[in-house]
């Protein structure tokens, strides 16, 4: 009886032995590196950039998602180290870029170009430089994209450093060791083809990522992929929302786009806007907003982004048409166009003109409504007017289309012009 009465005074000793040590041990997650937030970066919404995403991807869940990270509260300068050392860059080329037919439409991201870019403007691992995080961040995906034709293969990286900000590097020429051994035990990759400004691509993507790199932790290489340049997107969902004349075309990160420049520390962030560059030889934009826009459409008019009547939405660019100023010289406007009028006449490429505020020659794009008057331009093909030349007519039908004519004439003349062979587009 007296062994009996021990062994159940032992296991009731034992029984709260186990209690008090439950009772103070903390039970939490496991940290991944610098405590990362649980779910950090998974399901990371991709930012859309011409041929480096196939038709339909990236679509957004976006308040989950931005909710997985830490608020960025009202803090401005993230960035405390450039992506490249100042040395290793020249100029840069500001939000609203227009290289048809990959990029009809202003491009939503800045590029910053090797110092030592030939005149051709091609990579080459001469120029190869490493290219570091300009910040304590998480890298949400990865993406590779391999251009088919030119046999050539490059990176992107998507990136965020708290919840309402997230961006993206483009053109990465090779990873660090440490993220391509991420992507390597990736289980999430997606993969597909498709042609756009006269090339084929594949693309892959590895998303779901959580991998937290600090400021300065170098990432990889620039300048020795498919550019010589590395592009860089910001979106900032605590701005004023973008306005679009046609809002249901656009993505939601499009409504936040915002200049990647202004969310380095001053000095770096001075030092980028100084070298902004226009269209004058060594010159520099000096126009506001020096970092440029892609907030082109004025509702109502001529100006801004333009769709072919069968456009599918979130398709590539190529077939689309914009009516915006240079992003280099904003005194100066262009016709972008993509392959829609390849059939009649018109070939894929930029026009540029000095617009006026009066007449029926060369008038400003925002002046231009629906008023039955057809428009004359007389554009060149180079932004100084000394290029192939070309006589285009316009007209707005009604305020939400749009159709634009290639003349065989040489020059205006008095008018009035007729349309007879034109491209039509709609908002």
């Amino acid at each position: 009886m007296r062994n009996k009465f021990s062994w159940l005074i032992f296991i009731v000793v034992i029984l709260v032995i186990i209690l008090l040590i439950n009772a103070t041990r903390k039970i939490g997650p496991a940290k991944i590196g610098p405590t990362i937030p649980d779910g950090a970066g998974q399901n990371s919404p991709r930012i859309k950039d011409g041929p480096e995403i196939p038709d339909g991807a990236g679509q957004i869940e976006s308040e989950k998602q931005k909710s997985d990270f830490p608020s960025c509260g009202n803090k401005m300068d993230f960035f405390t180290v450039s992506p490249i050392k100042s040395e290793d860059y020249g100029d840069l080329i500001a939000l609203g870029s227009l290289n048809p037919t990959g990029h009809v439409f202003p491009t939503d991201h800045i590029y910053l170009f090797s110092r030592n870019t030939p005149d051709n403007g091609r990579p080459s691992e001469a120029l190869t430089k490493p290219f570091y995080s300009p910040g304590d961040m998480w890298i949400t995906e990865i993406s590779t994209n391999e251009n088919i034709s030119a046999k050539i293969t490059d990176y992107s990286i998507s990136y965020q450093p708290c919840a309402e900000f997230r961006g993206k590097f483009g053109h990465v020429g090779r990873l660090s060791s440490k993220l391509k051994s991420e992507i390597e035990k990736s289980e999430n990759k997606k993969c597909d083809e498709y042609a756009t400004g006269g090339s084929r691509f594949r693309a892959c993507r590895y998303d779901q990522l959580k991998i937290f790199v600090k400021a300065g932790e170098e990432l990889g290489t620039v300048f020795n992929g498919q550019s010589a340049a590395l592009d860089i997107w910001a979106t900032d969902f605590r701005i004023e929302k973008l306005k679009f004349a046609n809002p249901d075309r656009w993505r939601e990160e499009s409504f936040y786009n915002a200049c990647p420049a202004n969310y380095f520390t001053d000095s770096i962030k001075n030092e980028m806007l100084g070298r902004f560059s226009s269209r004058e030889r060594n010159g520099k934009r000096t126009i506001e907003p020096v970092c440029g826009t892609i907030e082109v459409d004025i509702k109502g008019t001529a100006k801004g982004h333009w769709f072919p009547g069968d456009y599918v939405k979130y398709a590539h660019e190529d077939k689309n048409m914009a009516l915006v100023n240079d992003n280099k010289n904003p005194q100066v406007q262009a016709f972008s166009m993509g392959i829609s009028g390849e059939n009649k006449g018109y070939r894929s490429g930029v026009n540029f003109f000095v617009p006026k505020n009066s007449g029926n020659v060369n008038r400003d794009f925002a002046e231009v409504k629906s008023d039955g008057n057809v428009y004359c331009y007389e554009t060149s093909d180079a932004w100084d007017g000394r290029g192939q030349k070309a006589v285009l007519y316009l007209n707005m039908p009604n305020g939400e289309t749009i159709r634009v004519e290639k003349s065989n004439r040489s020059a205006c003349g008095q008018g009035p012009w007729s349309m007879e062979n034109y491209i039509e587009f709609v908002r």
